[in-house]
C-alpha cells in the first residue's frame, strides 16, 4: 500500500558523490521537491565542483541551505564523518521549526581495475582500498547519519543505495564493481529488516551516460563489454543522469517500493526470501 510522499517536508538530505554524473543530476533534482529551509549535504572529492552545484542549488532552489563536504572515501576516518554532521546539527538546530525527513544517497562509486582479468587481481593495497571507498566508507557514512539523525531529531529517515545490475550479473571486467554493489545491496536489504521503520531503496538506474560509462567504454579488457558502452553511450539508448534524477523523485513521490527492495528504471523489483 501506498504511503505519504516521502517528498514536499523539511528535509536533511546528503548525496555523495554529488559533484558530477548522477549525484549531481539527483542533487538538483530534489532540492527543488524539498520544503523551503531543507539543508543539502553535498559530499565528494572535487571541492571546485562542488561549488558549482551549490551555485546551481542557489539559482533552482534559493530556499535550501547547502554544506558541502570535500573528502576521499577511500581513505576512512568516521572523525570526519562525525565533524561534518556536528556542524551541520549545530546549523539545524538554531532553525526554529523541526526536521521531518533524514535522506541519505549512497551514490559515490568508482569502477575499479577494469583492464585486468580476476585472475590478474594481485595488489592486496589496490583492493582493501577500492572496498574501503565502495563498501566499508558508505556502511560508516550511513552509521554516523543515522546516530545523528535519530527517531529524536526527525520524522521519517529514508537511505537509498545507487545500486546496478552488475550486482546480479557476472560481466566480464566488472569484477570489483559487481562485488562492491553486491555487498551494498546485501547490506542495505538487512538494514530494511533489522530497521523497519527506515525506508531503504536499492535503486538501479541501469546503462547511464556518464564519466563512469566513459571510462568503462574505454579502459574494460573486453572488446564485446566496451563496444556495448560505446555503442550505447553514442546512439543514445542509455539513460541520462536527469532522466535517472527524474525518475527517482518519481519513485520517492509515490513511496509504493517495499523496503529493502531493489529496483530498476522501469520499477521492475527483485525478490529474496530467507528459509
Amino acid at each position: 500500500m501506498a504511503q505519504l510522499s516521502l517528498l514536499g517536508k523539511k528535509t536533511v538530505c546528503l548525496v555523495s558523490g554529488a559533484s558530477r554524473g548522477i549525484g549531481r543530476a539527483m542533487a538538483l533534482a530534489l532540492a527543488q521537491k524539498f520544503a523551503c529551509g531543507s539543508t543539502m549535504i553535498l559530499m565528494a572529492r572535487n571541492l571546485h565542483m562542488l561549488n558549482a552545484v551549490k551555485l546551481e542549488l542557489a539559482r533552482i532552489a534559493p530556499n535550501i541551505s547547502v554544506f558541502l563536504c570535500s573528502t576521499d572515501l577511500s581513505v576512512i576516518d568516521k572523525k570526519v564523518f562525525e565533524k561534518m554532521f556536528a556542524e551541520v546539527k549545530q546549523q539545524l538546530c538554531s532553525m526554529t521549526t523541526k526536521i521531518d525527513v533524514a535522506m541519505i544517497v549512497h551514490n559515490a562509486a568508482t569502477i575499479g581495475p577494469i583492464h585486468k582479468h580476476c585472475s590478474q587481481l594481485d595488489s592486496a593495497t589496490d583492493l582493501r582500498e577500492y572496498f574501503d571507498m565502495n563498501v566499508i566508507s558508505p556502511i560508516l557514512l550511513n552509521t554516523t547519519f543515522l546516530e545523528n539523525f535519530g527517531p529524536d531529531f526527525v520524522s521519517q529517515r529514508v537511505v537509498i543505495n545507487i545500486s546496478s545490475g552488475a550486482a546480479y550479473s557476472a560481466i566480464s571486467g566488472l569484477h570489483l564493481y559487481s562485488a562492491g554493489k553486491a555487498a551494498r545491496d546485501s547490506f542495505f536489504r538487512v538494514l530494511s529488516d533489522e530497521e523497519p521503520e527506515i525506508r531503504v531503496l536499492n535503486f538501479n538506474p541501469g546503462p547511464v551516460v556518464t564519466d563512469m560509462q566513459l571510462e568503462l567504454g574505454s579502459k574494460v579488457w573486453n572488446e564485446a563489454v566496451m563496444k556495448w558502452s560505446k555503442d550505447g553511450s553514442e546512439a543514445g539508448t542509455f539513460a541520462t543522469p536527469c532522466a535517472v534524477a527524474e525518475k527517482l523523485v518519481h519513485v520517492l513521490d509515490e513511496n509504493s517500493f517495499k523496503s529493502g527492495c531493489f529496483m530498476t528504471m522501469d520499477e521492475t523489483t527483485l525478490k529474496f526470501s530467507f528459509e
